[in-house]
């Protein structure tokens, strides 16, 4: 098979790996096009192969975006329980089919993990590190034996050994492959570094300036209707929605008065705006919203400043509204 095979699969297998459960065809041709644009040769052939994997691509996403109607889930209404066993830090020594296959001489993965660390804390709080950034509070919290995600609706078990005087977690990994595809979850394998009491561990956050005068801008006032979720403003296509799965925010009602409602699928959240900015004062959050004029319509982008950006630093997508009032 040739490198490009492989790396187009690798894009789609990556993508799935790191807990993606819809795909966007542009996004995962992007990264491939990045990673092959030195290594290919402009040739008619060539040519030919990439427009057949487009098709094949567009099929395959195409099978995802509609499987996540058809996802797995966990039953996650767990009462707490708390098991003294796993209150500490945890780190990723290497990742296995099954727990029999883990051999701490010599390690199956030999790659960076993307789950890099994990810290249980009393009560079912729960702090984690992807990539070997710092832990931050995410969508997943514990109880004994089990790691909830009621984000995705998944239970995934954890389970304690003592292998060589070492103390490992065997932890189910159940990303896009275990709940689009209904897939056997992998198993991460973890080490405890320490039994530390996690629960006062300041965790850096990101905050942003929000003591903004009110600006009157009458472009922002009035009933904003959530239609997808992009990474860039550029991926949004009026004709094709990239965000297949069901949407968290819903709706803004922007008020002439200053005021903000932003209507999730769980609340209505009270924030502020003045001129283009919708200002969170308790996250210490001002995201930007761009409004533009796309085929007779009216579109918001507005800046998503989730934990993603305040507690990693990474770059807000954005939601897109469209206005209807």
């Amino acid at each position: 098979m040739k490198q490009i095979d492989l790396d187009l699969g690798d894009v789609i297998h990556k993508e799935l790996d790191h807990q993606s459960l819809t795909l966007e065809f542009e996004t995962t041709w992007r990264k491939y096009n990045q990673i092959n644009t030195k290594a290919r040769k402009k040739t008619v052939t060539s040519r030919r192969f990439i427009s057949l994997a487009a098709v094949l691509m567009v099929i395959l996403l195409g099978t995802i975006g509609f499987a996540n109607h058809f996802r797995k889930v966990d039953k996650v209404d767990y009462a707490f329980k708390h098991d003294n066993e796993v209150i500490g830090k945890w780190e990723a020594v290497d990742f296995v089919e099954n727990e029999e296959d883990f051999d701490p001489d010599s390690p199956a993965y030999k790659e960076g993990f993307y789950l890099s660390k994990m810290a249980f804390v009393k009560g079912g709080e729960l702090l984690i590190s992807f990539e070997e950034e710092q832990l931050c509070t995410g969508a997943l919290e514990w109880t004994k034996g089990i790691v909830i995600n009621k984000q995705d609706r998944t239970a995934s078990k954890y389970n304690i050994k003592q292998i060589k005087d070492q103390t490992y977690m065997f932890y189910e990994w159940k990303n896009g492959d275990y709940i689009l595809k209904n897939m056997k979850p992998g198993v991460y394998v973890l080490r405890q570094v320490d039994h530390a009491d996690y629960s006062n561990v300041s965790v850096t956050r990101r905050e942003d300036k929000v003591d903004y005068p009110f600006m009157h801008n009458p472009d922002m006032i009035g009933e904003w209707e959530c239609v997808d979720f992009v990474e860039n403003i550029e991926d949004f296509n009026f004709n094709q929605k990239v965000w297949m799965d069901e949407l968290f925010l819903k709706s803004l009602s922007i008020e002439e008065n200053g005021k903000v409602s932003a209507t999730t699928k769980t609340t209505t959240i009270k924030l502020q705006w003045s001129q283009d900015l919708i200002i969170d004062s308790h996250e210490k959050t001002s995201s930007n919203c761009i409004i533009k004029e796309i085929n007779g319509h009216t579109y918001m982008f507005y800046e998503w400043k989730s934990g993603d950006y305040i507690f990693r630093g990474r770059k807000p997508s954005y939601y897109v509204l469209k206005k209807i009032i």
